[in-house]
This record gives structure tokens, C-alpha cells and sequence, in this order.
């Protein structure tokens, strides 16, 4: 065990030890999590886009126009972002890394729903928006 915050991980190995109800879904879920963190075994997906280049997210504007929209969109979002279309099962059908603010994503090949589409920068900050497919 390591890393920047000791009483973090001190607390989280103290209350790993104390979680011991065999039949609770949510103590189990706690456990994976703590020896996730204790561990440093978090998984990194392999389609993760690392960049250079910095923009504050939670200071820009994103936006998604049409919505409802019929099969095309367009998601406005600073450059060298990452947007991940979300499907309505959790399983990331589209990404695509910016190239410039407009960056226009069709689905006409997908069911109608309500999607994910998450935009996010090197820094692992991110900002999650729905869009209708009719």
C-alpha cells in the first residue's frame, strides 16, 4: 500500500478489515473498491486517449444541437477532447478524439434511445450529456 494520503489509506484498510456481513452486495462492492484503491489496481481501458495538450473542462461550454435529433448531431467542445457515445446498455459504440470545436457524431446506424455522450480531457475531468436519438 501506497500514496500521497496515508490516513486515506490507513482509514480505508480499517474499515476493508471491518466489513464482514457474507450475504451484503454492497460491503462486497465496498471491499473490491478499497483493495482496487489500497492496491492501485484501478483498469485502465486500452481505448484511453492520453494527451498534451490542457483545457479546463468544467470551465467550458459544452453543447448538443439537434437534440432530439433524428440520426446526427453535433457536440460543440474545445479541441483535443475526447467524446464517448454512451449506448443505452453502457457500451461505448463511438469515440473519437477533437479536432476542432464542431465535431459532428451519427448514430443513423443505432436504435432510438436516450445516449451517453461524454466529453472528457487528459485529466481524466469529464462532463456527461444526454442526447435523444428519434
Amino acid at each position: 500500500m501506497g500514496g500521497d494520503n496515508q490516513m486515506h489509506l490507513d482509514a480505508s484498510y480499517a474499515e476493508l478489515k471491518n466489513l464482514n456481513e457474507p450475504g451484503s452486495y454492497f460491503n462486497h462492492t465496498l471491499k473490491t473498491l478499497y483493495s482496487f484503491l489500497l492496491t492501485g489496481n484501478f483498469y485502465l481501458p486500452p481505448t484511453a486517449t492520453l494527451s498534451t495538450g490542457d483545457f479546463d473542462i468544467e470551465k467550458s461550454t459544452i453543447t448538443l444541437f439537434p437534440n432530439p435529433s433524428a440520426d446526427r448531431f453535433t457536440v460543440n467542445a474545445p479541441q483535443q477532447s475526447t467524446i464517448s457515445v454512451i449506448s443505452p446498455s453502457g457500451i461505448v459504440i463511438h469515440q473519437q478524439k477533437t479536432t476542432a470545436e464542431n465535431t459532428e457524431i451519427n448514430l443513423a446506424n443505432q436504435s432510438s434511445g436516450v445516449y451517453l455522450i461524454k466529453i472528457s480531457n487528459n485529466d481524466f475531468k469529464s462532463i456527461t450529456k444526454k442526447v435523444i436519438l428519434k
